[in-house]
């Protein structure tokens, strides 16, 4: 979902830039809610203690890069890999 943004971002800077259009007009052309957009810009939990799932943690990223550039290790295999390379110190449920 974040590339997702980062694509509708793009999108809307290049748009300001070339055009004499506001945010919200870009927005409604695009049918994007700006409740939405302006969301996407705080990936924090929410305030009133709601998850916000697109906030993604820096060791959640950590464990999504190992996990590509060695796509036949396990879970296990991954979180002990991290530890021995001393990158982050995970356990295996948080890595599964």
């Amino acid at each position: 979902m974040r590339s997702l943004f980062l694509e509708i971002r793009m999108t809307v800077e290049g748009t300001l830039a070339r055009s004499r259009f506001t945010v919200s007009r870009i927005l409604r052309i695009l049918e994007i809610q700006r409740s939405w957009y302006y969301r996407q810009f705080d990936c924090r939990p929410a305030s009133d203690g709601r998850f916000n799932p697109l906030a993604v943690r820096e060791e959640d990223w950590i464990v999504i890069g190992y996990k590509r550039r060695n796509p036949r290790m396990s879970h296990r295999e991954i979180a002990y890999a991290l530890m021995d390379e001393n990158i982050a110190y995970l356990s295996t449920s948080t890595v599964y």
